[in-house]
């Protein structure tokens, strides 16, 4: 099996799913004012879309075909 792990692109979307978590929690509180409901939800929907532009960039090799080294991983036999 043939494992091809690329660990900037996986820290990327781990930090941005934090953000996102956090600026939703943030917008959605019961003590939240318009203005933080309106900064949270606009900080989360660009988290969240950053990661779907991570998740379909990288696979397909988009934007960096061939100039990311990777660490690959052999299972043993």
């Amino acid at each position: 099996m043939h494992l091809t792990v690329y660990p900037y692109w996986i820290i990327a979307k781990m930090i941005l799913f934090v953000v996102a978590v956090s600026a939703s929690i943030k917008a959605f509180g019961p003590n939240a004012s318009t203005g933080q409901f309106k900064a949270g939800l606009l900080v989360a929907s660009l988290a969240y879309a950053a990661i779907l532009g991570l998740i379909v960039a990288k696979p397909f090799g988009l934007y960096l075909p061939g100039h990311v080294q990777s660490v690959t991983q052999h299972s043993i036999k």
